[in-house]
């Protein structure tokens, strides 16, 4: 077996001996499977140069719940961190003063009303009469309600009224209906509650302030720019978001003021933010679209490399990395521009290139 081996051997070395046209290199680059790479086609489009800042996000809609009325706190339905659409109630505070005032000023209402009605029924006006009675018909004693009083043009009527303080009367009832209602807290927007400060059975105030309500379905993004750039930024101009992920907006504002200290402007857009990640006051970064330079030729700036002071890539044709050199223009923080050396098609390598060599097979490396 050993000499049948060296018998094989020796006919390899022959066949080579006679065969000097064999390229090791290209048998050993057949069988090679490549280098990994990233690699990307050469774009033709668009280039935006930014200005790039930090925004401050604002709640579209926020505020101090307050009590418009005093009373003892009833019940609680509201929490921190809970979130209530507009008119839910959140608070219920002890009404039960106001409707005893409600129910003592009716009575004399109803009292007034009547005598009017007498009167008007002596002075042979039966027919206003008959509409006053058909008032008197419609107050709900139950929900504490009355409704508008009757239309009156007659000079006459209305000094009876005056007479029997029934506009007086009237507007006691109206005003002590409206604190009825106060002592039911409801959110005056959509939000989320936050900063509770009450208990059930305190005393409140009016005025008194009772938790904070923020709206963060909508955001108001404020941005400051330095006063030798705002020129650039008009009404309409694109703003995208650096955080989670990139949103875009676009400029809704511009406001006519510069800071003298710290010489900037401010320019205001919105912005949805139904997942509730931004949070009122919060930093972000943002970049304002300055310019834009149409139908341009640009690779991402990853594919950059520089020789002895020049820029290069690498360009992929068959499978086979090859060195090209290149003239470029704009850039941004992504992009750069290629004035010569590429064309559109052609295919570039961003990654994986830098200890790449000329004439070096490669392949896309695997995600």
């Amino acid at each position: 077996m050993r000499r049948a081996l060296l018998i094989s051997l020796c006919l390899i070395v022959i066949a080579c001996e006679k065969d000097k046209t064999v390229d090791i290199e290209k048998v050993k680059d057949t069988y090679s499977p490549g280098v990994s790479v990233d690699m990307e086609a050469v774009h033709r489009g668009d280039l935006y140069e930014y200005i790039e800042t930090t925004a401050i996000c604002m709640a579209s809609e926020k505020g101090i719940i307050e009590s418009r009325v005093s009373g003892n706190v009833l019940e609680i339905r509201a929490r921190d961190g809970q979130e209530f659409e507009k008119g839910d109630t959140l608070f219920i505070l002890d009404a039960e003063s106001f409707r005893n005032e409600w129910a003592m000023i009716q009575s004399k209402f109803v009292k007034a009303v009547s005598d009017l009605i007498l009167e008007l029924e002596s002075e042979n006006q039966a027919e206003t009469a008959a509409v006053w009675n058909s008032y008197l018909k419609t107050i709900d004693r139950q929900n504490f309600s009355i409704k508008a009083l009757p239309d009156n043009d007659n000079v006459k009527l209305t000094v009876m009224m005056a007479r029997l303080d029934i506009l007086t009367l009237y507007q006691q009832l109206k005003t002590y209906e409206k604190q009825i209602e106060y002592c039911v807290i409801r959110a005056p927007f959509s939000g989320i509650i936050s900063d509770m400060d009450i208990y059930v059975g305190a005393l409140v105030q009016v005025g008194q302030p009772l938790c904070k309500m923020t709206n963060l379905s909508t955001m108001n993004l404020s941005v400051n720019i330095l006063e030798n750039e705002l020129h650039h930024i008009k009404v309409g101009s694109e703003i995208q978001i650096l955080f989670d992920g990139q949103q875009k907006t676009h400029v809704s504002y511009i406001l006519p003021t510069i800071d003298v200290e710290r010489h900037t402007g401010t320019v205001l857009a919105h912005i949805e933010n139904q997942t509730k990640i931004l949070k009122d006051g919060q930093h972000v970064r943002v970049k304002l679209v300055k310019n834009i330079y149409g139908n341009r030729i640009y690779i991402p700036r990853s594919a950059m490399l520089s020789r002895n002071d020049r820029d290069l890539v690498f360009i992929v044709k068959d499978g086979i990395a090859k060195w090209q050199y290149v003239k470029t223009g704009f850039g941004n923080s992504e992009f750069i521009e290629i004035i010569s050396g590429l064309s559109e098609g052609d295919t570039v390598i961003t990654g994986g290139h830098y200890s790449l060599g000329h004439n070096v097979k490669v392949k896309q490396r695997a995600n």
